[in-house]
Formats: structure tokens, C-alpha cells, sequence
């Protein structure tokens, strides 16, 4: 069996992130019920939030201007979502790697590890913006706020 070859006429910077998000569709398409699990476990997670603190509020007594304070717990949330997503990205990718038994093929690509880790994390940021805009358009819908 001959090496991989690497075709220098496509840079490798598209053909890795083309393959990178590839795999990570492929990923999610298959286990759509821990995509769906996810997403329903930070929903429940912003319902808790949201309704448990406008109980609270409400429950105190007379809060004034409250719709600033709910408009930014939805941008806040949001952002900690997408942060956190992406920010763990990297670290479950080489465990899931590593446990798959495909860390090693990782390190003998021709694009070497490096490059392979750094289109990783850009994926990774990617799939968390989209799964952050996800999250957010329920919050919004929930907490009845328009994005502006």
C-alpha cells in the first residue's frame, strides 16, 4: 500500500477544514440523539434561569425595568453557551479520538498534527456558533425578546 498523496493544487487549509466539517456533520447526523440530548439539557438549563429568576424578581415585589435585565441574561447565556462549546471542543475531540483508537492516524497525516489540531479548533468554534445561534433563537423565543 503506497503513502497518501497530498495534492498541492488545492491548499491544505481548505481540504483539511473541508474534511474536518465534514466529519463533524457525519458526527452529528449520527448521533442526533446526543445532539438533540444536548441541546435539550441547555435549554432546560436557560428555562431554569430564566423562569426561576423572574419568580424571584416577581416574588420580591415590584422590580421596575426588568425586560434589561431578561434581554441580557439571553445575550449572557448565549454567549456562555458558545464559549464553553467551543472552549471544551478541543479536549473531547482527542479524548473521543483517543478512545476510537484514531489519535495515532492523527499524528502520521501528511498535514501533520499541528495542523490537523488547528483545524480541529476552528471546526470546533464553528459547530459551537451554530449550535450557540440554536440555543439562542429558543431562548429568544421563550423569553419572548427580539435580537437587536
Amino acid at each position: 500500500m503506497s503513502a497518501p498523496t497530498w495534492d498541492h493544487s488545492t491548499p491544505w487549509v481548505w481540504t483539511l477544514w473541508r474534511a474536518q466539517i465534514k466529519k463533524r456533520l457525519l458526527l452529528t447526523v449520527r448521533y442526533r440523539v446526543n445532539f438533540l440530548g444536548n441541546l435539550v439539557s441547555t435549554y432546560m438549563t436557560f428555562a431554569v434561569l430564566f423562569f426561576g429568576g423572574q419568580a424571584a424578581v416577581y416574588a420580591v415585589g415590584p422590580a421596575g425595568n426588568i425586560g434589561e435585565t431578561l434581554s441580557g441574561l439571553v445575550v449572557g447565556w448565549f454567549l456562555y453557551v458558545t464559549a464553553m462549546s467551543a472552549y471544551n471542543g478541543l479536549s473531547r475531540t482527542i479524548a473521543s479520538e483517543s478512545k476510537r483508537g484514531t489519535l495515532e492516524q492523527l499524528y502520521m497525516t501528511p498535514y501533520g498534527f499541528g495542523r490537523v489540531m488547528s483545524g480541529i479548533v476552528i471546526t470546533s468554534v464553528i459547530n459551537s456558533l451554530l449550535f450557540g445561534l440554536i440555543a439562542l433563537s429558543l431562548a429568544l423565543v421563550t423569553a419572548q425578546r427580539p435580537l437587536s
